[in-house]
């Protein structure tokens, strides 16, 4: 979904809508932060400007993560079936050991 400025978000030093985004602090702030000493001679864009960049960004982030999400989702059931063939295996010693013993 498309950033909308509607969202109420509101700046916390001055309760101002959040617009701009300050590409120095990667920061999202109002206009009258832009006017702050905190800001002075900061680059800024307009968050409508630059959200579709961030967007794609965070798209190709969350790709990767899921792909990894995926890796590790194999590698658990990969040992999960491991401990079971392992516990299997102690299970049939135990009863060779038992066997073996009663002989």
């Amino acid at each position: 979904l498309p950033f909308n400025e509607d969202r109420n978000m509101k700046c916390s030093d001055h309760n101002e809508p959040i617009k701009v985004y300050c590409e120095t602090c990667q920061q999202l702030i109002c206009r009258d932060c832009t006017i702050s000493q905190r800001h002075q001679n900061h680059k800024y864009k307009l968050v409508t400007e630059c959200y579709p960049d961030h967007h794609q960004e965070i798209e190709a982030d969350l790709t990767i993560v899921k792909r990894k999400v995926a890796d590790v989702n194999t590698a658990v059931n990969n040992l999960v079936t491991r401990e079971r063939d392992v516990t299997q295996q102690g299970e049939d010693v135990k009863k060779q050991i038992h066997i073996q013993s009663q002989l």
